[in-house]
């Protein structure tokens, strides 16, 4: 068991992290705000609107609603912690943030936005709960839902992707640290240190994807245009986007994810040096790949959510390059494993067949969500393969 002083160690060290994640979310937002002013599509600083009742009573709604969702969110959260122990400072530390910045941001919606009376999920939650819902029954319901599975995904994928972007940073600082240990001229083992090279190498491209993808489920606000317009409303939707992640995927963990790992072995380096220089550097294509079409997204990348549709990078090939990049490479792996044990590792093939799957099939459930949108009708008679140009 850690000692106390290691324990707060642990936690120091990963709250540097935590303001390394800040110092990037102000970059990132400093560059949508003044370089691609997206605070203008919702925001009309030059027409302000006078405060009257009704204004301060929907800014009132709303933070009584935002309380209500942290609070449920914060449950969410508690839980996770069983599995992502780490993300409780965190959570400690942006609790009190949002709190004393929420207020701000609701009245500058009510006196700069340019829907003055406001649509979004929250002022209807707030009204609901106060009996002042002007809504049929039917909006009213559908709005509550839409809040409550919004909580759902932030209550769930935020835990996770915190505690990787953390993770892999570590992984990243200790590996490559080993691959320069190892290098020849250190008097180090050559195929250990092309193993630790790549594994470096992949740990930084998903260092990268996680910590975008951290604050694009933390960011959700009009000013930078990353509020959800609507979030996956089917049971099978939601079943097939959290099997890929833990607590659920834990046969993909256990019988596929240890052969099918993108860290090649020194094995493997050792029994068959050109081949699987050639399949880590193809794995490091696809994961950056996987990693583009993330950063792509930016602030606005979120699982099960509609925040817009992208039509840039490598989503002018195909309609999920991430998808399609990353199982592709798990293939790669296990073929290289595979070789090395000299057999067919038959269950972890049906395995990653399962999973691929489950892929496809969440892409299938993500465009059945987003064909409600014309723009993204659009998008498909543009863009017309889904994961592999010219095959399907």
């Amino acid at each position: 068991m850690k000692s106390n002083e290691a324990i707060n160690q642990t936690l120091f060290f990963d709250f540097r992290k935590i303001v390394g994640m800040l110092i990037i979310f102000l970059v990132m937002a400093a560059t949508e705000v003044l370089l691609f002013k997206v605070h203008r599509r919702n925001f009309d600083f030059a027409a302000p609107c006078e405060l009257d009742r009704g204004a301060w009573l929907r800014i009132f709604f709303r933070q009584v609603a935002l309380v209500l969702s942290l609070s449920g969110a914060g449950a969410i959260f508690l839980t996770a912690t069983f599995w992502f122990p780490q993300f409780i400072i965190f959570f400690y530390v942006a609790l009190p943030f949002i709190l004393l910045v929420a207020p701000v941001y609701f009245y500058m919606l009510e006196r700069f936005g340019k829907e003055r009376a406001g649509d979004d999920e929250l002022l209807n939650f707030g009204r609901m709960l106060f009996g002042q819902s002007e809504e049929e029954p039917g909006a009213r319901r559908e709005h509550f839902f839409n809040l409550f599975r919004g909580i759902g995904v932030k209550g769930f994928f935020i835990p996770f992707m915190v505690v990787s972007c953390i993770t892999f940073w570590n992984y990243w600082e200790t590996d490559a640290t080993a691959s320069f240990l190892n290098l020849p001229f250190s008097g180090g083992d050559p195929a250990l240190a092309w193993s630790l090279f790549f594994k470096a190498f992949i740990d930084l491209i998903i260092l990268v994807d996680v910590t975008i993808a951290s604050l694009g489920y933390l960011t959700s606000c009009r000013f930078l245009d990353t509020q959800f317009t609507s979030v996956e409303p089917t049971f099978v939707g939601w079943v097939v986007a959290l099997a890929c992640y833990p607590p659920f995927n834990v046969l993909f963990e256990a019988y596929a994810w240890k052969y099918a790992s993108y860290e090649l072995t020194r094995d493997i380096y050792v029994s068959h040096p050109v081949l699987s220089v050639c399949m880590a550097f193809a794995i490091v294509i696809l994961m950056s790949i996987y990693c583009w079409s993330t950063v792509v997204f930016g602030l606005r990348f979120s699982n099960l959510t509609n925040r817009g549709i992208i039509i840039s990078g490598p989503y002018r090939a195909v309609r999920h390059p991430a998808y399609a990049s990353k199982n592709l490479s798990w293939w790669l792996a296990l073929i290289c494993y595979m070789l090395v044990q000299g057999k067919i590792l038959w269950l972890s093939m049906l395995i990653l067949l399962i999973i691929n799957i489950t892929y496809c099939l969440r892409g299938i459930t993500e465009e059945r969500h987003l064909i409600r949108e014309d723009h993204y009708k659009k998008y498909c008679e543009m863009v017309k393969w889904r994961f592999f140009p010219g095959i399907v």
